[in-house]
């Protein structure tokens, strides 16, 4: 399933599809689960899929919709649609990142951090997310890509705890 999501998120970058219509599909889907159930109904003919799709979706995705209905794909839709923003990211030079803290980086703390991304990364531009967590005690966690920088004073513990174990 995995590769028919990545395959999906692909051609839907590939389509141009405007990204607030994404955004917009993304919005309905999530407000009306019954809408999901319907599309995802195998006993629910296509035809009547076709016109709920005509009626309630953006006019520059509904073909995209009815061939993933069509293929009986509509339970991947809003796995598609996020791995199809991963895919736009990566396509554009933009990292996401999540930095979480216990006290909030300034303006200067944050250029640092994203420049820092950039570089390692390669990439043109980052999009931080940022998220207080006091359960730190102190500095800050940062994952990027699926990798972890933790400046944090639990993390620190942590490891001082794990080498203290292994003595």
């Amino acid at each position: 399933m995995k590769q028919a999501v990545r395959s999906y998120a692909q051609v839907l970058y590939d389509l141009h599809v405007p990204a607030e219509d994404i955004e917009k599909t993304k919005a309905v889907l999530l407000e009306n689960p019954n809408l999901q159930t319907v599309l995802e109904n195998p006993l629910v003919s296509i035809q009547v899929k076709k016109h709920l799709i005509d009626k309630v979706f953006p006019e520059k995705i509904r073909n995209f919709l009815k061939v993933a209905c069509s293929r009986q794909r509509a339970s991947l839709l809003s796995d598609i649609i996020k791995t199809y923003k991963e895919y736009a990211d990566k396509e554009n030079g933009v990292l996401r990142a999540d930095l979480y803290y216990v006290t909030a980086p300034d303006q200067a703390q944050s250029e640092q951090i994203e420049t820092f991304l950039q570089k390692k990364f390669h990439v043109q531009k980052v999009i931080l997310q940022k998220k207080e967590d006091k359960s730190l005690i102190g500095g800050f966690l940062l994952q990027a890509d699926g990798i972890e920088y933790d400046f944090s004073l639990r993390g620190r513990f942590l490891k001082l705890k794990q080498n203290l174990i292994r003595r």
